[in-house]
């Protein structure tokens, strides 16, 4: 039996890609934000799917369904921005993107760690069948021999093909040994296989719980600046109301973004 295990899928190079995504994104802005101007921030927020809005003089803000708006501040389009706000401007954009990667990464990994344990399984199962149909053969052989021994007519030639045979047999008994190790280590490899996906199960779940807790205290947050702007004067309170309905028109995705 010559059996092999199959060959890593175009999900590994898939997995490498997300990875030198990341990093060039990450690269990026280190490299850029010390010499980046205002129209810079601009293009670069929409190249990274945000739209682009007016906010006042000299001064635009970035939006983009389910994230915080980012305000992208300057002093004229061709002068360059200060570092520390470039660098922070830089960061609030890419996050959706690095936060797309880095989901489809843990995606792709678990499909990969799917994918093995199912090939694994499919070689295990194979190698049972093997050792089963041996076992048949080797019983078989048994039989034969016990038949040959009992038969007082046995020639000389025949006797030979039984020796024949009785080697063969112990040959087969070795590979059937050596093919018994080869199974507990595969089966031991599958159940390490098996607690790797359950961990990264474990981490999903405790990743929901987070955002859950995130949105929980998000909206807490909201409430309270409401009832804050009810005590405030009438003009302030607006004011303040005003705004609270223009940062959840802008974050109405904040909820689904969990799922």
């Amino acid at each position: 039996m010559n059996m092999s295990y199959p060959q890593p899928s175009f999900l590994d190079e898939r997995l490498r890609d997300i990875e030198a995504q990341i990093k060039e994104i990450q690269n990026f802005i280190q490299i850029v934000h010390t010499k980046i101007n205002q129209r810079g921030l601009c293009q670069q927020a929409k190249e990274w799917g945000w739209q682009v809005v007016s906010g006042g003089k000299d001064t635009y803000k970035a939006v983009r369904s389910g994230w915080a708006t980012v305000p992208i501040l300057g002093h004229g389009k061709k002068n360059l921005a200060k570092k520390g706000t470039a660098l922070g401007v830089l960061k609030d954009l890419a996050e959706p993107v690095l936060g797309e990667l880095e989901q489809e990464f843990l995606d792709v990994k678990q499909q990969l760690k799917e994918q093995e344990l199912a090939k694994l399984q499919i070689y295990v199962d194979a190698l049972e069948k093997e050792i089963i149909f041996k076992k048949n053969e080797v019983t078989q052989l048994v039989d034969e021999l016990i038949k040959a021994e009992e038969d007082t007519e046995v020639s000389l030639e025949f006797a030979a093909e039984v020796e024949h045979r009785n080697l063969a047999l112990v040959k087969e008994n070795e590979n059937l040994n050596r093919s018994l190790t080869d199974l507990m280590k595969e089966r031991v490899e599958l159940e390490r296989l098996k607690h790797k996906v359950g961990q990264l199960m474990k981490e999903r779940r405790i990743l929901d719980q987070k955002m859950r807790f995130f949105v929980t205290q998000y909206e807490a947050s909201i409430q309270w600046l409401r009832n804050f702007a009810s005590k405030l004067p009438f003009g302030l309170g607006q004011e303040l109301l005003n705004h609270l309905n223009i940062l959840e028109s802008g974050n109405l995705g904040i909820s689904g973004s969990e799922g």
